[in-house]
Order: C-alpha cells, then sequence, then structure tokens
C-alpha cells in the first residue's frame, strides 16, 4: 500500500483548520479527523487491496477515509456563510452533508462487510462503526434536510433527469 493516499490524506486535513467553524460543531470536525486518522493508522497494519478495487471493502473504506472530513467541513463552513443568504436554495451546505453522508453508510457497510468476510476482527470493526453511526447522527442533527437534498443528474427521478 502506497503512502501518497495517506499524505494526500493528511495534506486535506491540514488545510481544514484554515477556516474557523462554530465552537459548537468543532467536536464533530474532531470526530471526523480522528475517524480518519485511525482509519489510515488501522489499514496501514492490514494487508490492503489496489487503490481502486471497489469490490474489496478495505478499499472503499480507504477512499472514504479520506473524503468524510472535508466533506464535513464544506458543509460546516458553509452552513456558517448561508446564514446570511435565504436566497441560498437548495442549500450547498446541505449537498455537502449529503455527500458525507452517502460516504459514511458507504464506509459503514464496508466496515460490517470487513468483519463477516472475515478482513478484520469484529471488535477492531466496532469502533468504526460506532464512530461512523454518531457522524451521521451529527450530520442529520445539524443539516436536517441533507437526506432530501437532490444532486443533479444522480438523485433526480427518472423523468427529470431524462430532460437534461
Amino acid at each position: 500500500m502506497g503512502g501518497n493516499w495517506l499524505q494526500e490524506c493528511i495534506a486535506e486535513m491540514n488545510g481544514l483548520v484554515r477556516q474557523p467553524i462554530r465552537l459548537e460543531h468543532q467536536g464533530i470536525v474532531d470526530r471526523a479527523r480522528g475517524y480518519s486518522f485511525g482509519v489510515a493508522g488501522f489499514l496501514q497494519k492490514i494487508q490492503a487491496p489496489p487503490e481502486r478495487d471497489h469490490v474489496d471493502p478495505r478499499s472503499v473504506i480507504r477512499h472514504y477515509c479520506a473524503f468524510i472530513p472535508p466533506k464535513i467541513y464544506r458543509a460546516l463552513t458553509g452552513l456558517d456563510r448561508c446564514q446570511d443568504d435565504a436566497d441560498d436554495w437548495p442549500a450547498d451546505h446541505d449537498g455537502s452533508a449529503k455527500v458525507a453522508l452517502i460516504a459514511i453508510e458507504r464506509s459503514r457497510a464496508a466496515w460490517i462487510a470487513m468483519a463477516e468476510l472475515g478482513l478484520a476482527p469484529v471488535m477492531g470493526v466496532e469502533q468504526f462503526v460506532s464512530d461512523l453511526s454518531r457522524l451521521a447522527d451529527d450530520l442529520d442533527r445539524v443539516f436536517p434536510n441533507a437526506r432530501a437534498f437532490v444532486r443533479p443528474g444522480l438523485d433526480e427521478p427518472d423523468e427529470v433527469a431524462k430532460l437534461s
């Protein structure tokens, strides 16, 4: 397993600390970063597949561990910017939160698959699944409209998507 993805993950997370967020949301950002760093450490200890193996749950987890913190951060900073602009609908921050929630759900499913396939001990997986569940709960609380956000071309009803 190459170190490039880990370096990219670290660089992305270091970039996150440049923009301040509300103190009340700092715990969410800290949990997301902690999850990502924990996953990076865990994946360094186990045999990992090629980076782009979309079937292997370890590859899915590796992909999203670097993806979740920046999406959460973007959603939270977007929420702060949007407070002054009621005309920004649908809200961009809800879109970022939805993408983070999708990544969390896919990661959670991949962790469960790892345990079921015997690729990781259940005890090692439980904390990561718990961390992801808490992050999802946090995002659902802060962004109650995120799951309803319609991503053009991805979440649209078939009829609307055909019009594009």
